[in-house]
């Protein structure tokens, strides 16, 4: 099972390309909130950088408007949807072909079934990562994986993305307890919020890669 592994919080371009050189499979800009949130030039810095490697860009709830614009700008290749879209957004996003990862933020098994069925919702893939208090993700809390698991099984038909706390000491655990199709990391290779370290990026993605080749030699 080939394992892919997006780079998220990336607020320099370098940072984005050196992600990109050593096998990152997607790259990450925020504008929804937080330290490592980037301007609109900034964004597209990072795109131009890395093309042709998808850059996705993590949003709130925008509206149509809001997302036409950060397309237009940035040249970015989808949106990760952390909050809810209105309709006239849902449907500039269907028009423009990019990718749309909806958010399911997973806490107990009792609303597992609830929450996911409204993050298929027109989803091109579902991340998936811990609830929080408060609903806000980015945190790098660590989802519980046996609950990732069975999200796993009603995501059968759908790119999986799995996020939270993830590092280069755990992602190979991780991918081989759940088995996403995609792996999410951000503080976990950083030294301070935005900023990431050369060697703990490298060593991300290459356990990322190890772990998807060990899968793929079991099966």
């Amino acid at each position: 099972m080939a394992v892919s592994a997006k780079i998220c919080g990336v607020t320099r371009p370098a940072d984005a390309a050196l992600a990109a050189a050593h096998g990152a499979s997607h790259i990450g800009v925020i504008f929804a909130w937080g330290p490592r949130v980037v301007s609109l030039a900034r964004a597209h810095e990072i795109v131009v950088a890395v093309a042709p490697l998808p850059v996705i860009a993590v949003v709130d709830s925008p509206s149509a408007d809001q997302l036409a614009e950060l397309i237009d700008a940035t040249g970015i290749s989808g949106v990760q949807v952390q909050g809810r879209l209105g309709a006239d957004a849902t449907r500039m996003i269907q028009s423009t072909g990019i990718l749309r990862w909806n958010v399911a933020a997973i806490g107990h098994q009792a609303d597992l079934e609830d929450t996911l069925r409204r993050a298929r919702e027109h989803a091109d893939g579902v991340l998936v990562e811990a609830a929080v208090p408060g609903g806000a993700g980015g945190r790098g809390i660590v989802v519980d994986w046996g609950l990732a698991a069975r999200a796993r099984q009603h995501l059968a038909d759908l790119p999986m993305i799995l996020a939270g706390g993830l590092g280069p000491g755990n992602v190979a655990e991780a991918i081989a307890l759940v088995g996403p199709d995609l792996v999410d990391v951000s503080s976990g290779v950083e030294i301070s919020p935005g900023i990431k370290d050369r060697e703990r990026t490298i060593r991300f993605l290459e356990a990322v890669s190890d772990a998807g080749s060990a899968a793929t030699d079991r099966s």
